[in-house]
């Protein structure tokens, strides 16, 4: 298993509710909800891996910022499908390939400078193309994917670190680093990244990508 999924529970647990990246990809799962243009009555919004619901229930399901954190991919497809009605449609939002560059940029240099080497942080992504190739491997029909970016500016990196706490998004990788980030270690990311991603505002930038895949039964 790459990820740990009862450390991500335990991260979610202490996060808070107003969530406004998760608020904002809902809103964009709505507007493409609205281009389908028909009406849904059983829906499930799902962030579990491990699930259980009777076949051919559901004529949408959801999921919002997770499947990027899903250990068995292909699995997951299928079950998500099972539970689907004919005609039923799966939506998933999740962090694309180049999501946070900036951070994952930052942190390479930090560790390098201090530990004289990196360790896993970043969890693993999946792009566009492999996102619809693994709904079509499932069974979907009429795969679609698709990606966009938001752009949050932040007064001190820090706060980005504290946002992705907050959100339930620290790293849950198995084979994660354990080193803990310590006050030197802050510092300098800290440091880095406002030589490197500063902008004349003295803000710095986060770029997250969200690719958004949808598929029916």
């Amino acid at each position: 298993m790459l990820f740990d999924r009862e450390l991500l529970r335990q991260n979610r647990r202490r996060g808070v509710k107003n969530n406004f990246l998760q608020q904002e990809v809902s809103n964009r799962i709505n507007e493409n909800l609205d281009l389908l243009n028909r009406k849904f009555k059983n829906i499930l919004e799902i962030d579990e891996e491990n699930f259980s619901y009777p076949e051919n229930v559901f004529d949408l399901v959801l999921s919002n910022l997770d499947f990027h954190l899903i250990n068995e991919i292909p699995q997951y497809l299928i079950k998500v499908k099972s539970i689907l009605q004919p005609g039923g449609v799966f939506i998933a939002s999740f962090f694309g390939e180049e999501n946070l560059s900036e951070l994952a940029h930052v942190l390479h240099k930090t560790e390098n400078e201090i530990y004289g080497g990196i360790s896993p942080r970043m969890p693993p992504t999946i792009d566009v193309k492999t996102a619809a190739a693994l709904l079509h491997k499932a069974g979907f029909q009429n795969p679609i994917s698709d990606f966009d970016k938001i752009l949050v500016e932040y007064s001190d990196p820090l706060d980005l670190l504290k946002d992705l706490k907050m959100m339930g998004q620290g790293n849950i990788l198995h084979q994660r680093s354990r080193r803990f980030f310590t006050k030197n270690f802050l510092n300098k990311t800290s440091k880095n990244y406002r030589e490197m991603y500063g902008a004349s505002s003295g803000k710095v930038l986060a770029t997250f990508e969200i690719v958004t895949i949808i598929g029916s039964k």
